[in-house]
């Protein structure tokens, strides 16, 4: 694999990483209508199967993200050198978690002010059992890359696959609960 078609496998990848939350616009302190205006564009991300184009590429967002994610971990998989492949996995799995733990931090900074406090902790758990399965499989990763073996390739497609499943239940209770 050329380093131009590693580069760009590697910004397809980061695509499904985009972060759920909006750093750029954080505060210290978050109102009420804050809290609504996060989550509700974290739960849109989540609930559509979209597509749509960012800077030339093609995005994908809610489960179809994730579909679009594990193809193409598969495909980078056969071309790239297992060192280089781990780091790149890694990395855009860290990220993946961080934008999760943020998810839930609001999540859970917003449970007091909402009337749907149990939908809302049901949710938050999710978030959290989510977040942590990434940060697992980033960990994976950073094994993978020190040390590979033939388990850690079939060990990381299992963990994607309850990755998926639990992005599903949440999707699920989004769609049913708002």
């Amino acid at each position: 694999m050329s380093e131009e078609e590693l580069i760009i496998a590697s910004n397809k990848i980061n695509t499904y990483t985009y972060s759920y939350i909006d750093l750029q616009n954080s505060k210290t302190i978050l109102l009420e209508d804050d809290y609504k205006n996060i989550i509700e564009s974290a739960y849109n991300n989540i609930k559509y199967e979209k597509s749509s184009f960012i800077d030339n590429n093609k995005v994908f967002f809610g489960l179809l993200g994730l579909d679009e994610f594990i193809k193409d971990s598969k495909i980078l998989k056969e071309t790239c050198p297992s060192e280089e492949f781990y780091a790149i996995l890694a990395d855009n799995f860290g990220n993946v978690s961080i934008g999760y733990y943020q998810l839930f931090n609001i999540l859970k900074g917003s449970i007091a002010l909402s009337p749907y406090k149990e939908e809302l902790e049901i949710q938050c758990n999710l978030v959290y059992e989510i977040a942590q399965e990434w940060t697992i499989i980033a960990n994976m990763c950073l094994k993978g890359k020190i040390k590979e073996n033939t388990e850690t390739s079939s060990r990381i497609d299992k963990k994607l696959t309850v990755i998926y499943q639990l992005t599903e239940q949440f999707r699920e209770s989004v769609l049913n609960n708002g």
